[in-house]
């Protein structure tokens, strides 16, 4: 996994909860890396479950909300750092895109990267499906960032989940009229 996640899950976590809460519970965790994460490295994804599990203990928020919130700071990040990718017309314009252009051109960087499928279906002129697959167990995560892009479009839609497989799952957008 990138070692973007990892340096937006820390500057996350010192944002929200506070560099010496952040310090501290890193410091006591035994990470294979040592929590010496670059922009540009690659980890292991179980790191980064090790870090929201602890987190989860040390804040009493549930593992699917501290994902979930990471999934909208994550959104904001990659704004800032491919504003480009954003210039679509509509939140689902850019939903429509990350499977077949974001992940391609993430690819072409990075041909090692295992990114997860999103396969996205019209299914009126209200209703949109994602359908979510990953070897990683992250869907909450991308549900964080679908949310996060009807806030970046200021678009009112409301999302719902079927299943609960972190592998695996649709999210069903609804757009809602005024």
């Amino acid at each position: 996994m990138k070692g973007l996640i990892f340096t937006e899950l820390l500057s996350m976590m010192e944002t929200t909860f506070g560099e010496d809460f952040t310090e501290e519970l890193i410091d006591g965790l035994d990470l294979q890396s040592g929590a010496a994460y670059t922009s540009v490295g690659n980890y292991d994804y179980n790191e980064a479950l090790t870090i929201v599990t602890k987190l989860s203990e040390k804040s009493g928020m549930p593992v699917n909300a501290l994902v979930k919130a990471f999934g909208k700071h994550l959104l904001k990040a990659f704004y800032k750092f491919h504003p480009e990718y954003f210039n679509k017309t509509s939140a689902l314009d850019f939903l429509g895109s990350v499977d077949n252009f974001i992940h391609v051109e993430v690819k072409k960087l990075n041909p090692e990267t295992e990114l997860p499928k999103l396969n996205f279906k019209i299914i009126d002129d209200k209703v949109t499906k994602i359908e979510y697959s990953s070897t990683k167990p992250f869907a909450d995560l991308a549900e964080g960032l679908i949310e996060e892009t009807f806030e970046h479009y200021n678009e009112s839609f409301t999302i719902s989940s079927e299943g609960d497989d972190p592998f695996q799952r649709t999210f069903v957008l609804t757009r809602q009229v005024a």
